[in-house]
């Protein structure tokens, strides 16, 4: 990937980055929506559901990339 990266034009870069960003965002309003229905039909109080939703939200997109972190930043894997 990184050889793909590196050897592409900027425009195509420019492209996958804003393909990603679209795809994220659509993919954390899927979650959102998809987890509150499934809440409210369990009968979870809002606050409950908007604490977890929230803290959920803004730690999954990070997930992926601890891994890389340690392995290529820090050697540690």
């Amino acid at each position: 990937m990184e050889n793909f990266i590196n050897n592409a034009p900027f425009a195509l870069v420019l492209v996958c980055l804003v393909i990603g960003f679209v795809l994220l965002i659509k993919g954390a309003d899927f979650f959102v929506e998809g987890s509150s229905s499934a809440a409210k039909r369990l009968h979870v109080p809002s606050i409950i559901i908007g604490l977890t939703i929230v803290a959920m939200g803004t730690s999954l997109p990070e997930t992926p990339t601890v891994p890389w972190i340690i392995k290529v930043c820090c050697g540690l894997a």
